[in-house]
């Protein structure tokens, strides 16, 4: 991953001196992280549990073809040892350019969302609303289920 501000400060950095990097390829990474990592990451943050799970492959071959092929390619990037490894020398020469680059954690803390609201309060009603309305359909239900069996049984006392 990389933040767009690590993305702003490296462009920062190489235009104060844009000789010293002519010619120089510079690869953008702040962090190396898998969703497990990631949800593990925010769980650790947030104080709750959370899980990464990625969308099936079939949707996004279907509907999102250059996201699958990305999901693909990162997919046996995190695989490969050699390419995590070539990856985190990346990072470390990117952090002698710009010092101040951002693990995902620091982002995220950064960001907010280590205590930012993840659910609106609108959300928040509209769920406690069908909540509620699910709880007066299991009681309806229960209720028509209680009037059923008292019928059957008031029928086998008067012997129907």
């Amino acid at each position: 991953y990389v933040s767009c501000r690590d993305i702003g400060l490296t462009t920062k950095a190489i235009l104060r001196d844009p000789s010293s990097h002519n010619g120089e390829s510079i690869e953008l990474i702040g962090d190396i992280i898998s969703g497990d990592e990631l949800a593990a990451t925010v769980s650790k943050l947030r104080g709750e549990n959370f899980q990464y799970c990625a969308v099936p492959k079939l949707l996004m071959r279907l509907f999102a073809k250059e996201f699958y092929a990305m999901r693909v390619n990162f997919e046996s990037f995190g695989r490969d040892i050699r390419q995590q490894e070539i990856a985190k020398k990346n990072i470390e020469k990117l952090k002698k350019l710009v010092p101040e680059l951002s693990s995902m954690e620091d982002h995220l803390v950064r960001e907010g969302w280590a205590s930012r609201e993840l659910v609106s309060a609108e959300e928040k009603e509209a769920a406690a609303q069908k909540k509620k309305r699910n709880i007066y359909a299991l009681v309806g239900i229960a209720s028509a289920a209680v009037a059923g069996a008292a019928i059957v049984l008031g029928r086998k006392k008067l012997g129907r």
